[in-house]
């Protein structure tokens, strides 16, 4: 078996950048379609981790998804729940009302059962 050698490398390596300065390698033409494509394009936040979890974050999510509209693509992808659903506005969230401190004599769990109930969630 004959390896890859020095000279062989150094030869490929003059003959690549001779073929770039030259302007002999070239690429090929973009393959014709006869019909439109389907693929959409997204961001997914998990790609951005870096600037969103910096300390201080250099991106806030709603600077990525406004680079996703930025750069005209279809959707943005926030965790496993944003691939499918659409975002159609964005706004400030209400400032929290102060919750009820609840002392728990062996009964707490009715009364979180309670609170279930009120929201309707259970």
């Amino acid at each position: 078996m004959q390896g890859f050698t020095r000279r062989g490398f150094l030869w490929s390596a003059a003959a690549t950048a001779s073929a770039i300065a030259t302007g002999s390698a070239r690429a090929i033409p973009p393959i014709g379609r006869s019909r439109p494509s389907h693929m959409k394009l997204s961001l997914a936040a998990y790609s951005y981790r870096d600037l969103l979890t910096a300390k201080p974050p250099k991106m806030d999510l709603f600077d990525f998804v406004n680079l996703g509209a930025d750069l005209g693509l279809d959707g943005s992808q926030v965790g496993s729940a944003g691939a499918r659903q659409e975002v159609t506005d964005v706004a400030d969230a209400d400032a929290r009302a102060a919750g009820e401190i609840v002392v728990d004599e062996g009964d707490g769990y009715t009364r979180v059962i309670e609170f279930l109930e009120q929201l309707k969630v259970l």
